[in-house]
Protein backbone atom coordinates (compact mmCIF):
# COMPACT_ATOMS: atom_id res chain seq x y z
CA UNK A 1 0.00 0.00 0.00
CA UNK A 2 1.44 3.10 -1.13
CA UNK A 3 1.85 6.01 1.83
CA UNK A 4 -0.13 8.80 2.05
CA UNK A 5 1.89 12.02 2.68
CA UNK A 6 0.72 15.27 3.11
CA UNK A 7 0.59 18.09 0.63
CA UNK A 8 3.25 20.53 2.19
CA UNK A 9 1.97 23.86 3.43
CA UNK A 10 1.46 27.10 0.75
CA UNK A 11 1.83 30.28 1.57
CA UNK A 12 -0.43 33.00 0.27
CA UNK A 13 -1.21 36.64 0.21
CA UNK A 14 -4.01 38.42 0.27
CA UNK A 15 -6.00 42.03 0.69
CA UNK A 16 -9.14 44.21 0.93
CA UNK A 17 -11.45 42.09 1.08
CA UNK A 18 -14.06 44.41 2.84
CA UNK A 19 -16.79 41.88 4.01
CA UNK A 20 -19.22 43.10 5.39
CA UNK A 21 -19.25 46.41 3.45
CA UNK A 22 -22.13 47.26 1.33
CA UNK A 23 -21.02 50.60 -0.43
CA UNK A 24 -17.91 48.33 -1.82
CA UNK A 25 -20.21 46.95 -3.85
CA UNK A 26 -21.05 50.47 -5.76
CA UNK A 27 -17.12 51.95 -6.01
CA UNK A 28 -16.26 53.48 -8.93
CA UNK A 29 -12.71 54.06 -10.34
CA UNK A 30 -11.98 57.38 -12.07
CA UNK A 31 -13.17 55.83 -15.10
CA UNK A 32 -16.61 55.52 -13.95
CA UNK A 33 -16.86 51.89 -14.10
CA UNK A 34 -17.09 49.76 -11.01
CA UNK A 35 -14.30 48.38 -8.88
CA UNK A 36 -15.72 45.01 -8.50
CA UNK A 37 -18.23 44.73 -11.72
CA UNK A 38 -18.04 40.77 -11.67
CA UNK A 39 -19.57 41.13 -8.28
CA UNK A 40 -23.65 41.95 -7.86
CA UNK A 41 -23.94 46.07 -7.12
CA UNK A 42 -26.51 44.59 -4.42
CA UNK A 43 -26.10 41.62 -2.91
CA UNK A 44 -23.58 41.49 -0.38
CA UNK A 45 -24.30 38.06 0.48
CA UNK A 46 -23.08 36.94 -3.16
CA UNK A 47 -20.14 38.66 -2.38
CA UNK A 48 -19.76 37.18 -0.15
CA UNK A 49 -19.89 33.54 -1.60
CA UNK A 50 -17.83 34.11 -4.51
CA UNK A 51 -14.59 35.46 -2.46
CA UNK A 52 -14.86 32.64 0.68
CA UNK A 53 -15.56 29.90 -2.19
CA UNK A 54 -12.54 31.80 -4.29
CA UNK A 55 -10.45 31.60 -1.22
CA UNK A 56 -11.07 28.07 -0.27
CA UNK A 57 -10.32 26.78 -3.81
CA UNK A 58 -6.69 27.28 -3.88
CA UNK A 59 -5.92 27.95 0.37
CA UNK A 60 -6.32 24.37 2.30
CA UNK A 61 -6.50 23.79 5.78
CA UNK A 62 -3.02 23.99 7.06
CA UNK A 63 -1.51 26.63 4.28
CA UNK A 64 -0.40 30.23 5.77
CA UNK A 65 -2.10 33.67 4.50
CA UNK A 66 -0.69 36.84 5.04
CA UNK A 67 -3.91 38.99 4.66
CA UNK A 68 -2.56 42.54 3.95
CA UNK A 69 -5.84 44.24 5.73
CA UNK A 70 -9.22 45.33 5.85
CA UNK A 71 -10.48 42.40 5.81
CA UNK A 72 -14.10 42.96 7.65
CA UNK A 73 -15.43 46.54 7.86
CA UNK A 74 -17.41 45.60 11.37
CA UNK A 75 -16.29 45.56 14.86
CA UNK A 76 -18.88 43.17 15.73
CA UNK A 77 -17.61 39.65 16.49
CA UNK A 78 -20.74 38.04 14.96
CA UNK A 79 -19.51 39.34 11.85
CA UNK A 80 -16.24 37.89 12.17
CA UNK A 81 -17.84 34.25 13.36
CA UNK A 82 -19.60 34.30 10.29
CA UNK A 83 -16.90 34.84 8.10
CA UNK A 84 -13.76 33.69 9.16
CA UNK A 85 -13.95 30.24 10.43
CA UNK A 86 -15.14 29.56 6.79
CA UNK A 87 -11.90 30.64 5.38
CA UNK A 88 -9.11 27.86 5.18
CA UNK A 89 -5.77 28.44 6.43
CA UNK A 90 -3.48 29.90 8.99
CA UNK A 91 -3.93 33.29 8.93
CA UNK A 92 -1.62 36.26 9.76
CA UNK A 93 -3.09 39.93 9.58
CA UNK A 94 -1.37 42.55 8.56
CA UNK A 95 -3.85 45.57 9.73
CA UNK A 96 -5.01 47.74 7.50
CA UNK A 97 -6.77 51.34 8.14
CA UNK A 98 -10.63 49.63 8.28
CA UNK A 99 -9.72 46.79 10.93
CA UNK A 100 -10.59 48.46 14.40
CA UNK A 101 -12.45 45.38 15.83
CA UNK A 102 -10.61 44.69 19.31
CA UNK A 103 -7.37 42.79 19.30
CA UNK A 104 -8.98 40.02 21.25
CA UNK A 105 -11.45 39.51 18.14
CA UNK A 106 -8.96 39.09 15.74
CA UNK A 107 -6.84 37.12 18.24
CA UNK A 108 -9.49 34.30 17.60
CA UNK A 109 -9.22 34.08 14.37
CA UNK A 110 -5.11 35.18 13.24
CA UNK A 111 -2.04 33.37 14.50
CA UNK A 112 -0.68 36.66 14.62
CA UNK A 113 -2.01 40.79 14.29
CA UNK A 114 1.26 42.95 12.47
CA UNK A 115 1.46 46.58 11.00
CA UNK A 116 3.65 45.30 8.39
CA UNK A 117 6.28 42.01 8.38
CA UNK A 118 9.43 41.45 6.17
CA UNK A 119 10.71 38.14 4.44
CA UNK A 120 13.24 38.08 2.37
CA UNK A 121 13.51 35.17 -0.88
CA UNK A 122 16.11 33.11 -1.71
CA UNK A 123 17.22 35.42 -4.11
CA UNK A 124 17.64 37.54 -1.61
CA UNK A 125 15.09 39.96 -2.57
CA UNK A 126 13.14 41.85 0.56
CA UNK A 127 9.03 41.50 0.40
CA UNK A 128 7.90 44.28 2.60
CA UNK A 129 4.34 43.34 3.48
CA UNK A 130 2.32 45.94 4.17
CA UNK A 131 -1.18 47.46 3.78
CA UNK A 132 -0.94 50.90 2.62
CA UNK A 133 2.04 51.50 0.08
CA UNK A 134 5.57 52.59 1.87
CA UNK A 135 8.00 54.94 0.56
CA UNK A 136 10.86 52.97 -1.25
CA UNK A 137 13.25 55.95 -1.11
CA UNK A 138 16.82 56.03 -2.06
CA UNK A 139 17.94 57.06 1.58
CA UNK A 140 16.23 53.60 2.78
CA UNK A 141 16.89 51.03 0.68
CA UNK A 142 20.07 51.46 -2.21
CA UNK A 143 19.59 47.84 -3.63
CA UNK A 144 16.62 47.77 -6.50
CA UNK A 145 15.68 43.78 -4.66
CA UNK A 146 13.33 45.47 -2.53
CA UNK A 147 10.00 45.26 -3.27
CA UNK A 148 6.59 46.43 -1.20
CA UNK A 149 3.58 43.98 -1.22
CA UNK A 150 0.44 46.03 -0.41
CA UNK A 151 -3.34 46.81 -0.68
CA UNK A 152 -5.62 49.81 0.40
CA UNK A 153 -5.69 51.42 -3.62
CA UNK A 154 -7.82 48.50 -4.88
CA UNK A 155 -7.99 48.92 -8.66
CA UNK A 156 -5.44 51.19 -9.16
CA UNK A 157 -1.45 50.29 -9.44
CA UNK A 158 1.75 52.26 -9.08
CA UNK A 159 3.45 53.28 -11.81
CA UNK A 160 6.86 51.86 -9.90
CA UNK A 161 7.92 48.00 -10.51
CA UNK A 162 8.75 47.84 -6.61
CA UNK A 163 5.07 47.78 -5.82
CA UNK A 164 2.95 44.87 -6.06
CA UNK A 165 -0.94 45.27 -5.63
CA UNK A 166 -2.42 42.43 -4.13
CA UNK A 167 -6.06 43.77 -3.66
CA UNK A 168 -8.71 41.50 -4.57
CA UNK A 169 -9.90 43.54 -7.78
CA UNK A 170 -6.28 42.33 -9.44
CA UNK A 171 -6.56 39.06 -8.69
CA UNK A 172 -9.87 37.79 -9.51
CA UNK A 173 -11.27 37.83 -5.28
CA UNK A 174 -8.50 35.01 -4.86
CA UNK A 175 -5.37 34.41 -2.29
CA UNK A 176 -2.48 34.89 -4.51
CA UNK A 177 0.33 31.59 -3.92
CA UNK A 178 3.75 33.17 -2.84
CA UNK A 179 5.69 31.42 -6.28
CA UNK A 180 2.73 32.66 -8.33
CA UNK A 181 4.11 36.39 -6.55
CA UNK A 182 7.71 35.83 -6.84
CA UNK A 183 7.22 35.28 -10.31
CA UNK A 184 5.24 38.31 -10.68
CA UNK A 185 8.41 40.24 -9.37
CA UNK A 186 10.59 38.69 -11.34
CA UNK A 187 8.49 40.26 -14.25
CA UNK A 188 9.01 43.43 -12.18
CA UNK A 189 12.97 43.29 -11.85
CA UNK A 190 13.42 42.88 -15.60
CA UNK A 191 11.45 46.57 -15.39
CA UNK A 192 13.83 47.91 -13.31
Amino acid sequence: MAEVRESPMKMFLTSDHHFFHWNILKFTGDDGERIRPTLPEDDLEAMHECMIEKWNSVVGPNDKVYHLGDIIMSTARRSFDQIMPRLNGVKILIKGNHDNAKLSVYADYFKDVRGEHHLKTKDKDMILMTHRPIFLGEHHFRKKSVFNVHGHIHQNVLQDPRYVNICVEHWDYTPVEWGVLLEHIGRMKERL
